[in-house]
């Protein structure tokens, strides 16, 4: 077998690069084992036009948005499926330092088209401090887009379930790989936090963290926006909503999943004013970096060889601009910001 391009990682990183390629109708292989607890297929999914303490919101954030909307939009009429939406943010201080900053940075003029600063209560969220409405923001359904991508690329025959053997990998001198059987002019890696077991790639500086999911049932709510207050509730179906996430840098385990669990309910507590059901608790590790930006290019020494990982927790914003990024970098040689850059990072390298 003699491919153009192989990707090594199915989650929302691997899922867009996939889609990218194939529009343009390019020759390569996704392969993935499918893990259940990746962090794309357990992601909240929210997105907001807003981001940080400081409520950045810029140029660059706008053009994010339109090319997310857009491919999104593509992708749904692909795999005939919805996946994407629009929901304001409710969003309630949980703290009095959350809303003293809040009074600081909004006074930025920018921000007029986007936050409501007297939004329409909530009847069954606890808003002793006060709230605001962030007015462009939604979420993704991870998980069906990586299902429908997965179907669409089995049909085409470019997806293969295979957990990937690093060791096996081997130059070919003329400046691609071999592996096993194939031969692949170009190696593209998106493997999430799995990225530490990655021998190539291994000294970049991610930041992993464990994170707990929680699916709850609570009709009384509403499912027409997403709710804040130090936690966050995305409506889903039939009065179903995700809570999360928590933040564990230290254990990566799934036994710190219980203490991630009542940190939780206890948020759940302290926001909602209403009954509600868990039905299930659902786990990952994010891929982030120190920098917290994405990190794509080639690698120093191999120049067939390719990274596109730490999106974080913008991933769903940010995933299908730098998809069609790396694309033009690997085809058209288009420069990719040292921001985001694997060259940011090479004193790291040993």
């Amino acid at each position: 077998m003699n491919v153009k391009y192989l990707i090594i990682g199915q989650g929302l990183a691997g899922s867009l690069l996939a889609f990218e390629l194939l529009k343009r109708g390019d020759d390569f292989l996704l392969m993935d084992d499918a893990e259940k607890s990746a962090s794309s297929r357990v992601a909240l999914g929210g997105f907001t036009a807003v981001y940080g303490k400081r409520m950045v919101a810029n140029e660059e954030m706008n053009n994010f948005i339109s090319i997310a909307q857009e491919t999104y939009a593509e992708i749904e009429n692909s795999i005939q499926q919805k996946v994407f939406f629009k929901h304001h943010t409710y969003q309630s201080f949980a703290t009095e330092t959350e809303k003293n900053e809040f009074d600081t940075y909004s006074v930025n003029q920018s921000l007029n088209d986007i936050i409501n600063l007297h939004p329409e209560e909530q009847a069954y969220i606890r808003n002793e401090l006060g709230a605001y409405e962030i007015q462009i923001s939604g979420r993704l359904d991870c998980l069906s887009l990586i299902m429908g991508i997965t179907k669409l690329l089995k049909n085409k025959n470019k997806y293969r379930e295979e957990t990937f053997m690093h060791n096996q990998l081997i130059g070919n001198g003329d400046g691609g790989w071999n592996y096993k059987n194939m031969h692949f002019e170009n190696i593209i890696f998106c493997e999430g936090y799995k990225n530490i077991d990655n021998p190539f790639f291994n000294w970049l500086p991610f930041a992993p963290s464990r994170g707990v999911v929680l699916d709850i049932k609570a009709p009384l709510l509403g499912q027409n926006k997403i709710l804040k207050k130090g936690i966050t509730l995305i409506p889903a179906d039939q009065g179903m909503f995700k809570a999360g996430s928590t933040y564990e840098r230290e254990d990566l385990s799934p036994q710190s999943d219980a203490a991630g669990r009542k940190t939780l309910e206890k948020q759940l507590s302290a926001m909602l004013n209403c009954t509600y059901e868990i039905v299930k608790q659902k786990s990952g590790i994010r891929p982030g970096t120190k920098d917290r930006n994405p990190v794509l290019g080639s690698h120093p020494d191999h120049p067939s060889m390719y990274i596109f990982n730490g999106l974080g927790s913008r991933g769903v914003i940010l995933a299908p601009y730098f998809a069609l990024l790396l694309c033009d970098f690997m085809q058209k040689h288009q420069e990719i910001s040292k921001k985001y850059s694997v060259q940011r990072f090479l004193k790291d390298k040993k």
